[in-house]
Formats: C-alpha cells, sequence, structure tokens
C-alpha cells in the first residue's frame, strides 16, 4: 500500500503544476474493493474483432489493463482503461488476457484477476475514415450540461481520472459559445462565439501570460482549416481512432504546448454510430512533471435553440414573410376564449378563397418594423360587424375592401404581438380588434405562427405559414424527413411526423406503436429508415459505415426469396439482390425474427449473411428448425439446401425467430393471429344494433342556417346518401346521426370497427366519430378523411382498448363535400376483437 499512495500523491503534486484540482479524499482501507469478489463478463464478438468488457460489481470503476506486462503491481498503465461496458477491437488471433482491477473512492483494489480470452481471426480490414469523417461532420459544442463533461487525468486511458468539470462549471470562461464544424470532405472550422476568446490554461505561454499565474482567455478569430481521422494499432493490440488537427490549431479548450503543437485526440469511444451522438476525446498525452497528463473533452452536436423573437422576425434585416395556411383546418376560427379561439367555428382547407384573404402577406423584421400587403387583388377581407374601416353592411357576408402596403411597427414579448392602433394582420374581425390590435402568440416554430386575436367575447384565431421557409413534405421521424439514416437504441420513442400511423402498415418487427410516435424494438445501432408511398410502410434497415450491415461487419441475418415478403405477398421478396432481401429484427444479442407476409403454396426463403450472395445458411447450419407443420427446411434431397418451404400453412403473416449460437441456428415458425373482418359474422355487433334512432342536422354558410338533409336509405349493412345541393362547407354541418345503438363496451375488453365508404366525388373531409352516448369527448375515434371519387375507402380500428361506455353512437359527419353527390357506407362492423 506504500506505493500506492506514494503514487497518488505523486499524481496529485503533478495536476497541481497544470491546474487541474482533485478532490482531497480520506482513504478507508477497509472498504478498498476485494479482486476475489470480482464479477466479470466479456463478450467477443468474433466477425468484427470486437470484445466487451464489463464489471457487474456495484458501486466500483474497473481498470482493465493490457500489454506486455500483465502481472500485478507492475501494470502496463499506457494501456489500462477504466470505463465499464467498454468495447475495443483487438487485431490478432489467438489468446489474450486482461488484468483487471477496480478502485472506488477509498483506493485501487487488493490484488488483480486475470482472464482469458480467444480471437479466432486476425483482423486486417483497412482503415477507412470515411465513415468517421460522416460520424464527425456537423457542428459540436460543449456537452456542458453533464458533470464532467471536461477534465483531465494520468493519461489517455484515464483523462478525468484527476478532476472533472461540473455541470456549467466552465460558465464565466468564454468556452460554452465555442463552435467545432467538420464536414465530410475534411474541412474544420472554429468559432470561438461572438466574444472572441478562447480558454487556455495558465500554463500555457504561446499566445500570451496569465496575468494572475491562473487560467485566462485569448483573442483567436474564427477559421477554417483542414483535419484528418487516423487510426493506430497501439501494442498492446488495440485499434485507436484519432482526430488530428494542423499544428498551432486549437480544438477549442488549449492545455499546453504539446497539445497546441501537435493537436491530437483519440476518441474515447470508437464506434461510429456512439460518436454521432456524442464526441469524447483524449488529447495526446503530454509531459508533466515525472509523467504525463491528458485532457477529456465531451462535445455534443449543437443545436441553435432560436429564441420566439428569431421565429418570427428571422435573422437578416428582409425579415421572415408569414401567408395564411390555407390548408390548415382553424387557419380561421373563432371562439370562446384565448384557450378555446376556434371552438365556435373552425375554417375548413381553403374555405375562404372567394375572398381577398390568402394572397395577403405580413412581414416582421428584427428591428421592430411591420408591414401588411393586400396582395395582388389589393382586397382585405373584414369582418361585416366592422364599421370602423370601409361600407358597413350591417349584416353577413363578410366583405373585402380595397387597402393599400402598409408599413408599421409591432412589439413582441415572446407571448404578445402588439401591432400599432389601425394596423391590420390580415383579417379584420373587429372595431375593438381595429383600434387594439393585440394578439396572444398560441404557437410559434420555425415553418408555423398561431395567433389569437384578443377580442374579449369572440376570441379570433389565424395560422399563419412561413413563406420562404419550406418544410419537409414527406414523412419524418424525429423531426428528419425520410429517407435518412439515424442512430437508434432499442426502446427509443421515435415521433412521427407526416403520417397516420392508424392508416399506415406498421412493421411488427421493429416498431411498436405509441400514440403517433414509434417505439423502436431492435437493438441499438444505425438504421436506414425509408418510406415505401405505394405499400404504406416505414422499411427499416440496418447499417454499418453508411452500408448496409452484413453477418460479418454487424451481425445482419438477411432474407431472400419468392415465398413472402412484406407487408403482403404482392411484395414478395423474389430471388434478386440490392434493395430487395429484407433484414431481419435484431431483438436480442443473439435472437432475431422476422414476420412475413406468406403465400399460401410455392415458393420458398432462404438466411442469407449479406443483401447479396454469398454467406448463407443451409441445413447444417442449423441445430434445430421446428415449423409447427407449417414449414419445412430443405436438406438438399428434399428441396434446395437451406431453403424453407411450405408444408401445409394457409397464406398469412408468419414470425421466423431466429437464436444465433455462434452461427448455428435454431429456428422457430409461428403463424401470427389476424384479426378477422366479416361483416356478415354473428360476432358483428352491429348486426344487432337499433337503427331506428337516427338524427340528421344540416345546415350551410357561416350563420348555419339549416337546410333539408340528404336522401338516405338503407339495404341490409349498405347505406346511400344523396346530398342537397346547398350542401353546407363547415365540418358538422352535414350530420348523420346513430344514436343509442343498443350495445355496450368495457374497459377490460379490446374491440375492432371497420366501415368502408365510396363517394361519386372527391370528399375532401369526413368525419367518423364513435363515442360515448350523451358525452362528446369519450369516444374510439373521431379523425377526418379525405376519399377520392370512386375508391372504396376501408376505416378500420383494429384491437383498439374498450371505454366503459353504456351506450354507443356513430356519428359521420359529410360536411364539405359536393352538392348533388353520392355517397354510400357499408360493411360495418364493431365487434369484441377477433383475430384466427
Amino acid at each position: 500500500m506504500k506505493k500506492l499512495f506514494k503514487y497518488i500523491a505523486v499524481l496529485a503534486a503533478s495536476v497541481l503544476a497544470f491546474g487541474c484540482y482533485p478532490e482531497v479524499l480520506t482513504p478507508d482501507q477497509n472498504k478498498l474493493p476485494s479482486a476475489s469478489d470480482f464479477d466479470v463478463e466479456i463478450v467477443v464478438d468474433q466477425a468484427t474483432n470486437y470484445v466487451t468488457f464489463t464489471m457487474k460489481n456495484q458501486g466500483v470503476v474497473p481498470m482493465w489493463i493490457f500489454g506486455d506486462q500483465k502481472i500485478d503491481k507492475t501494470a502496463n498503465s499506457r494501456y489500462a482503461y477504466t470505463a465499464n461496458g467498454i468495447t475495443l477491437r483487438f487485431r490478432d488471433a489467438g489468446e489474450h488476457q486482461v488484468e483487471v482491477k477496480a478502485y472506488n473512492a477509498n483506493g485501487i483494489s487488493q490484488g488483480s484477476q486475470i482472464y482469458t480470452f480467444n480471437i479466432e481471426n486476425t483482423f486486417r480490414d483497412p482503415f477507412n475514415a470515411t465513415p468517421y469523417m460522416k460520424a464527425v461532420a456537423g457542428e459540436w459544442m460543449w456537452n456542458h450540461d453533464v458533470d464532467k463533461h471536461f477534465g483531465c487525468g494520468p493519461n489517455l486511458a484515464d483523462p478525468i481520472g484527476w478532476w472533472g468539470a461540473g455541470a456549467n462549471e466552465k460558465a464565466d470562461w468564454s468556452l460554452y459559445n465555442d463552435r467545432m464544424t467538420f464536414t465530410e470532405d475534411g474541412q474544420y472550422t472554429f468559432n470561438p462565439g461572438e466574444d472572441g476568446k478562447v480558454y487556455v490554461n495558465a500554463g500555457f505561454t504561446a499566445l500570451g501570460t496569465s496575468p494572475d499565474g491562473n487560467d485566462f482567455l485569448v483573442d483567436i478569430p474564427e477559421y477554417t482549416t483542414t483535419y484528418s481521422i487516423e487510426n493506430n494499432w497501439n501494442a498492446a493490440g488495440i485499434e485507436e481512432i484519432w482526430l488530428v488537427l494542423p499544428p498551432q490549431k486549437n480544438l477549442s479548450y488549449i492545455p499546453n504546448q504539446t497539445i497546441y503543437d501537435n493537436p491530437r485526440f483519440m476518441f474515447m469511444e470508437s464506434k461510429t454510430s456512439a460518436i454521432k451522438k456524442e464526441m469524447k476525446l483524449a488529447a495526446a498525452e503530454a509531459p508533466n512533471g515525472d509523467g504525463t497528463i491528458s485532457w477529456y473533452y465531451n462535445f455534443v452536436p449543437a443545436v441553435h435553440v432560436a429564441t420566439p423573437e428569431e421565429l418570427l422576425a428571422g435573422t437578416s434585416a428582409e425579415g421572415k414573410v408569414w401567408v395564411m395556411d390555407s390548408e390548415a383546418k382553424g387557419h380561421l376560427g373563432c371562439g370562446e376564449s384565448v384557450e378555446n379561439p376556434a371552438g365556435w367555428w373552425s375554417a375548413g382547407a381553403n374555405e375562404k378563397a372567394g375572398f381577398g384573404l390568402y394572397d395577403d402577406e405580413i412581414t416582421f423584421y428584427p428591428d421592430g418594423k411591420y408591414t401588411y400587403s393586400s396582395g395582388a387583388d389589393g382586397k382585405m377581407y373584414i369582418n361585416w360587424g366592422v364599421t370602423a374601416i370601409g361600407p358597413n353592411p350591417g349584416a353577413e357576408p363578410d366583405i373585402d375592401i380595397e387597402w393599400p402596403f402598409t408599413e408599421s411597427t409591432y412589439e413582441f414579448d415572446g407571448e404578445t404581438i402588439t401591432l400599432a392602433a389601425n394596423t391590420p394582420m390580415v383579417y379584420v374581425p373587429s372595431d375593438h380588434v381595429w383600434n387594439n390590435p393585440v394578439f396572444h402568440v398560441a404557437e410559434i416554430t420555425e415553418t408555423t405562427l398561431r395567433v389569437v386575436a384578443d377580442n374579449p367575447g369572440c376570441y379570433w384565431q389565424m395560422i399563419f405559414k412561413a413563406r420562404d421557409v419550406k418544410g419537409p413534405t414527406g414523412p419524418t421521424l424525429n423531426g428528419t424527413e425520410l429517407p435518412a439514416e439515424l442512430s437508434v437504441s432499442q426502446g427509443d420513442i421515435i415521433e412521427v411526423g407526416n403520417l397516420n400511423l392508424a392508416e399506415t402498415w406498421v412493421d411488427p418487427d421493429f416498431f411498436e406503436v405509441s400514440g403517433n410516435a414509434l417505439k423502436f424494438k431492435a437493438v441499438a445501432g444505425d438504421y436506414q429508415f425509408s418510406y415505401d408511398k405505394n405499400a404504406n410502410w416505414i422499411r427499416v434497415v440496418p447499417m454499418v459505415d453508411g452500408a448496409r450491415a452484413t453477418y460479418e461487419n454487424g451481425k445482419a441475418l438477411w432474407i431472400i426469396g419468392d415465398g413472402g415478403g412484406k407487408p403482403s405477398v404482392e411484395n414478395a421478396i423474389g430471388w434478386s439482390t440490392g434493395e430487395a432481401p429484407l433484414p431481419m429484427a435484431q431483438i436480442g444479442e443473439n435472437t432475431y425474427q422476422i414476420t412475413l407476409a406468406m403465400k399460401g403454396e410455392g415458393g420458398s426463403i432462404k438466411v442469407f449473411g449479406q443483401s447479396d450472395w454469398g454467406i448463407e445458411w443451409t441445413s447444417n447450419k442449423y441445430s434445430s428448425f421446428n415449423g409447427n407443420g407449417l414449414f419445412k427446411l430443405g436438406n438438399g434431397t428434399d428441396g434446395d439446401n437451406g431453403n424453407i418451404y411450405h408444408t401445409d400453412s394457409p397464406a398469412g403473416y408468419y414470425v421466423f425467430t431466429v437464436v444465433d449460437n455462434g452461427g448455428i441456428f435454431d429456428m422457430t415458425v409461428d403463424k401470427v393471429k389476424q384479426t378477422v373482418w366479416d361483416a356478415a359474422a354473428d360476432s358483428n355487433l352491429w348486426l344487432t344494433a337499433n337503427l331506428n334512432n337516427m338524427d340528421f342536422y344540416f345546415a350551410t354558410g357561416e350563420g348555419w342556417s339549416p337546410i333539408d338533409p340528404a336522401k338516405y336509405s338503407a339495404d341490409g349493412n349498405h347505406y346511400y346518401l344523396t346530398f342537397p345541393e346547398a350542401l353546407g362547407a363547415l365540418q358538422w354541418q352535414a350530420q348523420v346521426k346513430y344514436k343509442t345503438l343498443g350495445f355496450s363496451t368495457s374497459a377490460d375488453k379490446t374491440y375492432d370497427f371497420q366501415v368502408k365508404i365510396l363517394s361519386s366525388e372527391d370528399h375532401p373531409s369526413i368525419t367518423i366519430k364513435l363515442v360515448k352516448e350523451g358525452d362528446d369527448n369519450t369516444y374510439y375515434c373521431t379523425e377526418r378523411h379525405a376519399v377520392k371519387a370512386d375508391e372504396e375507402f376501408v376505416y378500420r380500428l383494429d384491437n383498439v382498448a374498450g371505454i366503459d361506455m353504456e351506450d354507443v353512437q356513430l356519428v359521420f359527419d359529410f360536411g364539405g363535400g359536393v352538392g348533388g353527390s353520392t355517397l354510400e357506407y357499408y360493411d360495418i362492423i364493431f365487434q369484441e376483437h377477433r383475430a384466427e
């Protein structure tokens, strides 16, 4: 123990020389970790030579020691690593050893343990920097909100062992506004922030001298240079990946002359999927007294969070132009309060196309200037009750008036926009708003501005979109438009945009639906996500270094064959390579599954180690195959070797599950139960419903003037409507309501619901609401759907959780349809969930 404490004392002294201050502890030798208690797990990936080292003991930090010196008391600290769960790549085949120590707050363990592991193949893959350059491409900032984002230690293996900064500890040192930007083609830009200052260590003198002997700031202007990514196999046979800058270029903080002259930084985690999320770097070791010192840098992708002022007016002198979002429901509306500003009335898409509204533009400038343009027609839309401007008709409808280009001012406090008196914001709803133009900002993003005019008694909503900012038009995952390669982890919740999951086939191997978000089921890694519009599903492909993963580099398994596909047999894979093969989802360390729509007869499939010809699994690579009487494994005599064939299996979905035992498979095939959609079945509660208690409500215009309802007839489970010529354009102006159907539902069951619709004309928005009698806010569905002319539209709720309802109502609304058109709905099903 004398040597141990002497070693610690030397380290502490050398730390002080560089201004890195360790905590002072009083060790309790009775609480030191004991090597005999170590619980160590070593997992070797023989396909990639990556080895993962994990210590399962609680409250200790392991030290993994490699190299020629592996004997206790003479550890080669140059190749010691202190992270738990660390993954390292080894170069050479053969038997390897690791000496394991551990430490806690009281010191280093008494003794050590030697563990042996075997590498089957020598790794000689030529180094390719491109995947790493793709991983670092982008703008980076300090991960300052977490503890130990910055620190120092004795060497590369432990660059934070002496001291680590607390969250935001260096906020006063002009560190956290630094931005480091890398491009895929090798360009590096350093931006010191608005103050142009860079934080340097007290002992660094090349750019100035500390006025008081402490750390200080120097001036370094923004610059662009180059960078490179290099690898190195250290003497312990472990691959190191390095970020290298030209001499005398800084990566934010400058710790010493050595790093300034030779700025090299080793990645603490070398997998590209991890680097994309968080860049953990250790600066090359520099002399420090009798030893060395290394500094730790923890960066994350920089995200500029725009202020509300920037979202409203932009950042350029040209300002930001907004126009009415005519496609948005409720782009104009009114209601009882700021919180419910469209509860009384809500404009449908393009409902006001006949007025001078949609070509108007409003522009906010960063300096407080505001302009209003009434557009090419020179018309401004005002409420019929406005008397302060224009001719007051005294009654509906609202009117257009001539209005010139207007320049004025505005104030914005982040919550409320206040215009100068008598300044328009596209629509003028009242004299009060004209004289007191105050607008509550209910929502503001880069592309959307939703405001509520302060008009007591009747609050008005307006929704604008940024004219020159184009948001994603296709489906998005976490805000990124597809196709996209994303790094995700098992269990991640992925937000979905521009896609209705209720109408999308969701791949059960990779996703679980959570509202309109997806929970990711496969193991962590890089995946390519793309949306297949024709088949209406999100396709997932595992990736390694920007290319499709293989069994050799990413433990990926692929299915090729003409027996089935996703999401239906119409999308059968076929015996082709490239884009066609489908990956199995790796859902555990050695467990995979794929759900395929299989043909009733004919065709087969086979497992491959890549989405191309090459490694494949023949029957001798299966230790067991359980087809449950549905499928068989060909052995070369009875079917092609390794092909999986139907035996007595009907068409449908099947789950193929593989357990990989080092390249030898156990496979099981199970049939997926599917919801039965049989409108004539006894299980269909709709067939027992009381359909004699119906209501029709039809109205038109903003005044909701009552009109004659649609002509209605029924033939069994088939219903026909002919709409009046004066059909209302607004939601809820063409209601057909089936009241008190005569059956109830309960929360301890699940249910299926279906309705099919066929319209003679395009219908922009049909509402389907399955709701509790007497309670409009308790319902199974209330969605609106566009229906194409002469195309059958099928709406389904599949296995949805039940709601306690004594009486169920079904309400349709056809407001916005074409007057005089016809529509039929049919094959309605409501049943306790039924699957076979």
